[in-house]
């Protein structure tokens, strides 16, 4: 039987080129994969349409980026969330 893979380095905290704009792979499945932007909308793309784009690509991001707003690093106090102690 052969099963379907995710390439290699497409998982979640991995930075992906897609559509024009490099963005952060913050959930996926089998089939869909979730890039958020640090500013701007999440956005659900098939896996089949991720790998098919035109500039799809993995990138390597050497300086640690914000984490996107989410509801859960919401309810953090302000003070952890900015010095990143979230999860240390």
């Amino acid at each position: 039987m052969n099963a379907m893979r995710r390439p290699v380095g497409i998982e979640i905290g991995s930075w992906v080129r897609f559509d024009g704009q490099v963005r952060a792979v913050t959930a996926l499945t089998t089939t869909t994969v979730t890039l958020t932007e640090t500013d701007g909308p999440v956005v659900a793309v098939e896996l089949d349409a991720l790998l098919r784009g035109e500039d799809f690509a993995v990138v390597d991001i050497l300086v640690r980026q914000p984490l996107p707003a989410a509801s859960l690093l919401e309810t953090f106090p302000k003070p952890v969330v900015e010095t990143g102690a979230v999860g240390s």
